[in-house]
């Protein structure tokens, strides 16, 4: 088809040539490993074909793209097939000619008669596609590009710097591409605007020779991500005074499940103080600032417990309510320094609990942590975690069984809570009789009654295996009420991320993600749009099946809770956002609202040893506290309308930061009034 479209170009005048006719490769590195890559094939006739591909534990896209330019420069025909990171099929065309421009691609097909000046934003494409729109936005003088089926595409060059390339040394130049995304995203370009690729701390994609560039790109990609969140965060945060009153405000008693009448609440050098110690001794009254909240709730900050925090969760997170959240796995040397920004206010963002994620060597192993190949390692590398700020140790899907015993007694010994995937070839049940503290993701659950002794779980499976069957098994049968019955002895936690799993199990092409579905019209229209095209592969082959395994994993979340056995409301996605639709799902499966709440707050701090301090709104207790309009009690979804964030020393507008990232806030902009001086009768 890609040929017929060309002899079109051709009728129209001669197509745009970006490159001469040669074969431009790349390599994909995820952990110092060659895990894919992409090969640019530029012709003669001025076509492209791309083949861009990479494996991250036994997931990764396969896709084809070819496309061509017409004489105006714009993306003139395109054609993409393959499959998604989670294998959802991929089937996309395009073209633009006398007739107008007509695209398909399972979520927003259209035909327009009109030949409109430009560039169709592909749904599935490669790196080398998203390069080639950059380049047309460059070749303008406003360097801006109207985009279908909206919004429009601007670039900005940031710097330029030289990285090792071989035995010498080539020139490497970072623009800003805005419109796409909540935030500008980072593109490299040689000096003839050929791709050179990304650098990441996960993972990192160069053209073939530029290895040695990786680490000087990586740096000023961090570098260009931390200035655009340090002056939002800027922006958006103003420090909290000595003395604070915040009146004409509700609070939520999160412990009683109750929501008081009008009062005033006292804040002292960041913490909680009794209304009658008001201020206290010798203070100045010059110092105090009042807060008139005009009737909206106070309750304590939230918590995910399931969080890989970087620059950008930080911020939303803080925007969302989050005050705190538990890291379970990252880059030291990278969260040290988000950590140590956050603390010196040059970051917003939540309080961080470490776990130290561990995972044995393998094809499949985590893309971050702790990676070893012996025992004797790894319990070498609990010993070293144990006397650093971590409180928790989390075991990996590669760990082998025969490991698992003496690996929780060592930490365990060390003072630390052991928590993570179920080891593939080992069941749930053998890992909390083991000493599993804790168990994440729900699928790990199904896990133990689906997965066979040969089944490898640090694949896919893990994922296809419970979409196939969860729905089908019996959640009255004896062997599932056993381990709920060992799991309630033991008092093993549960972290499901029920969202994550609803939304692959449930999420069709063209429907918006369940995960944002009820908010998606506050985000820019190109991410709306981005959110309608799934991971998985839903088809009619396994709809029916899928459906029902997302409902049985929402009937065993209550199933845990109604035996007794403790939770923790976690995400694993989307910061900020994600974790309220993880509470809407606990009580749309039936767990009373005012024990939601308690999950997500004082239930938390005492798992991760903050109870004694975090988690109230209570003399004593560290003034992390949010300010929303509406009564959660009534509505879990009060729980977004955010107004207000304290954390620490610092007090933070939520809808700067929506405001910051092109998202339509979910309050009103002034439901809050703050006056300074004394406000003691």
């Amino acid at each position: 088809m890609i040929r017929t479209l060309l002899t079109v170009l051709f009728l129209l005048g001669s197509p745009f040539r970006a490159f001469a006719a040669e074969t431009v490769r790349y390599d994909f590195i995820n952990q110092g490993k060659l895990e894919g890559g992409q090969t640019v094939e530029y012709r003669d006739d001025g076509s492209v074909g791309v083949d861009f591909h990479f494996n991250d534990r036994g997931r990764g896209p396969k896709i084809r793209e070819e496309f061509a330019l017409d004489a105006d420069g714009l993306l003139g025909a395109t054609t993409i097939t393959g499959h998604s990171y989670l294998g959802a099929k991929v089937n996309e065309r395009y073209t633009r000619d006398a007739k107008g421009v007509r695209w398909t691609n399972g979520v927003d097909d259209a035909t327009r008669p009109e030949r409109v000046d430009a560039w169709y934003v592909s749904m599935g494409g490669t790196p080398e596609g998203y390069a080639a729109m950059a380049r047309a936005a460059l070749r303008r003088d406003d360097r801006t590009l109207p985009l279908l089926p909206s919004g429009k595409l601007s670039v900005r060059k940031v710097k330029s710097i030289q990285v090792p390339v071989g035995e010498g040394r080539q020139n490497a130049t970072l623009y800003a591409v805005h419109g796409l995304g909540l935030t500008p995203g980072a593109l490299w370009l040689t000096d003839e605007l050929r791709y050179i690729g990304f650098a990441s701390s996960w993972s990192s994609m160069v053209l073939k020779g530029w290895d040695a560039a990786i680490p000087m790109l990586k740096a000023e990609s961090e570098a260009f991500d931390q200035a655009y969140y340090r002056d939002l965060s800027k922006q958006a945060t103003r420090p909290a005074p000595a003395l604070l009153r915040v009146h004409n405000v509700r609070v939520l008693d999160v412990v009683a499940g109750k929501l008081g009448e009008p009062t005033e609440v006292w804040v002292k050098d960041g913490r909680f103080i009794a209304a009658s110690a008001k201020a206290g001794d010798g203070d100045n009254g010059s110092d105090v600032e009042s807060i008139d909240a005009r009737g909206a709730v106070m309750m304590p900050g939230l918590w995910d417990m399931h969080s890989h925090l970087f620059d950008d969760s930080a911020v939303m997170n803080i925007a969302g309510g989050v005050t705190s959240v538990r890291d379970l796995g990252n880059s030291k040397v990278e969260l040290d320094d988000l950590v140590k920004r956050i603390g010196e206010g040059a970051m917003a963002g939540p309080n961080v609990y470490r776990a130290a994620l561990l995972d044995a060597e393998s094809p499949f192993r985590a893309p971050t942590g702790l990676i070893v190949k012996t025992l004797e390692e790894a319990l070498v590398k609990i010993d070293e975690v144990a006397s650093q700020d971590y409180i928790q140790l989390k075991l990996y899907s590669s760990v082998p069984p025969e490991w698992v015993p003496t690996l929780v007694k060592r930490a365990h010994q060390r003072g630390l809570r052991v928590s993570g995937h179920i080891p593939a070839f080992m069941t749930a049940e053998s890992a909390v009789r083991a000493g599993f503290d804790e168990i994440q993701h729900i699928n790990m659950v199904f896990l133990n009654f689906l997965a066979g002794k040969t089944d490898d779980t640090r694949t896919p499976l893990r994922f296809t295996l419970v979409g196939d069957k969860a729905g089908a098994l019996d959640l009255e049968s004896q062997p599932v009420q056993d381990f709920l019955a060992l799991l309630k002895e033991k008092q093993t936690v549960v972290d499901p991320t029920l969202g994550i799993f609803v939304s692959m199990f449930s999420h069709e092409k063209g429907q918006p993600n369940p995960s944002i579905a009820s908010i998606a019209d506050h985000f820019p229209l190109t991410v709306q749009r981005s959110q309608r095209s799934p991971e998985m592969d839903i088809n009619d082959d396994n709809r029916e099946a899928y459906r029902r395994s997302a409902a049985a994993l929402v009937r065993m979340t209550k199933l845990l809770y109604d035996h007794g056995i403790p939770l923790v409301a976690g995400t694993d996605d989307l910061a900020g956002f994600a974790l309220h639709r993880e509470l809407e799902l606990y009580v749309e499966a039936g767990i009373p609202v005012a024990d939601v709440l308690r999950i997500a707050t004082v239930n938390a701090a005492k798992i991760v040893g903050a109870g004694d301090h975090k988690g109230q709104v209570k003399p004593g207790f560290d003034a992390d506290w949010i300010l929303i309009e509406g009564n959660p009690l009534e509505d879990i979804g009060a729980s977004r309308k955010v107004l207000q964030v304290m954390k620490g020393d610092r007090l933070y507008d939520p809808g700067t930061i929506y405001r910051g990232l092109s998202i339509k806030p979910f309050t009103s902009a002034r439901a809050v009034s703050a006056s300074a001086g004394d406000p003691r009768p």
